[in-house]
């Protein structure tokens, strides 16, 4: 398995957030409301507004750019920049969900100054560590995840193999967290977002063969790959046998995180290969990571009870 770190940068200049803990006080439409599923992160509670011009992102003092976008897409490598430019929300997501991060680690350090680390360059990784510091798993969630990969892995013997899976599933609790304590900001700022330029964003991130499928009205499998992952190699010949014999009733599909990382990443694709379910609507029903076999991807796509 290949673990991806996202694409964006962490480090950014931390601007002042005027707009401090808050409610929203009379009803307004949502980025997530307008177009459901489209942010991952802290924007989705983001309010859709008429900013002034050059300004795509208010929050308090805080504001975002053309100008912020493009330095974001310089920081990149080259050859991800015709993507970068076709997911523009996507990095902008990523440098406003970053910035509060930022922020409120700033915030806790003052608070905890025994806590923080002597060097700020730390701070950031050191407080991701805190807001997760109470996950862990229970013997029977362990007993779980080995019962439901034991189809694809049965050469694995449970006790002998019990504590690597507990760091596993203890991993993968701590990765929803983070990215559960990261959508929530949203809803402890208030954030504008500019309603024009996401509408003609919108138009243009969607415009590949996932989001595609997904408004198909048919169920959609995505498997993400990489070719210098060996099980993703494993996995070929399942996917194959899958789109030939139900290609016609299911959407199948495969992202290279070779050609298509910014895909990927706003897919929130953290480890190689994982897998996409998403429903007839278009809703994303399930994801795993690692490899699974032909039988329960069948199982998935048909909406029958998987077996555990």
């Amino acid at each position: 398995m290949i673990i991806c770190p996202r694409l964006i940068g962490l480090a950014v200049g931390i601007c002042v957030l005027a707009a401090t803990t808050c409610a929203i006080g009379a009803p307004a439409r949502t980025v997530e409301e307008a177009y459901p599923g489209f942010a991952t992160d802290a924007l989705a509670y983001a309010i859709l507004d008429d900013l002034p011009e050059n300004e795509i992102l208010l929050s308090g003092e805080y504001k975002i750019g053309p100008r912020d976008l493009n330095e974001q897409i310089r920081l990149a490598p080259e050859k991800l920049w015709p993507q970068m430019k076709r997911n523009l929300f996507f990095v902008l997501e990523s440098l406003a969900g970053t910035t509060l991060l930022q922020y409120e680690a700033e915030l806790w350090a003052e608070k905890n100054p025994n806590s923080a680390p002597e060097n700020p360059e730390d701070l950031f990784i050191v407080f991701m560590e805190y807001i997760t510091r109470d996950v862990t798993a229970t013997d029977e969630e362990v007993k779980a995840y080995y019962d439901s990969e034991k189809e694809n892995h049965p050469e694995i013997d449970f006790e002998k193999a019990k504590d690597q899976l507990k760091e596993f599933v203890i991993g993968q609790k701590k990765s929803t967290a983070r990215s559960e304590y990261i959508r929530q900001m949203g809803k402890r700022y208030v954030i504008k977002v500019d309603k024009t330029w996401l509408a003609k964003q919108y138009s243009a991130a969607i415009d590949n063969p996932l989001d595609k499928a997904r408004k198909s009205g048919k169920p959609t499998f995505v498997a993400f790959t990489s070719t210098t992952c060996k099980p993703c190699e494993l996995m070929e010949p399942i996917i194959e046998a899958v789109k030939k014999e139900h290609s016609k009733t299911a959407n199948i599909l495969v992202v290279s995180m070779d050609t298509d990382p910014v895909l990927g990443s706003r897919y929130a694709i953290e480890a190689l290969p994982s897998q996409i379910f998403f429903d007839k609507n278009g809703k994303e029903s399930f994801r795993h990571t690692g490899l699974y076999s032909k039988e329960l991807i069948v199982e998935r796509l048909q909406n029958k009870p998987v077996k555990k």
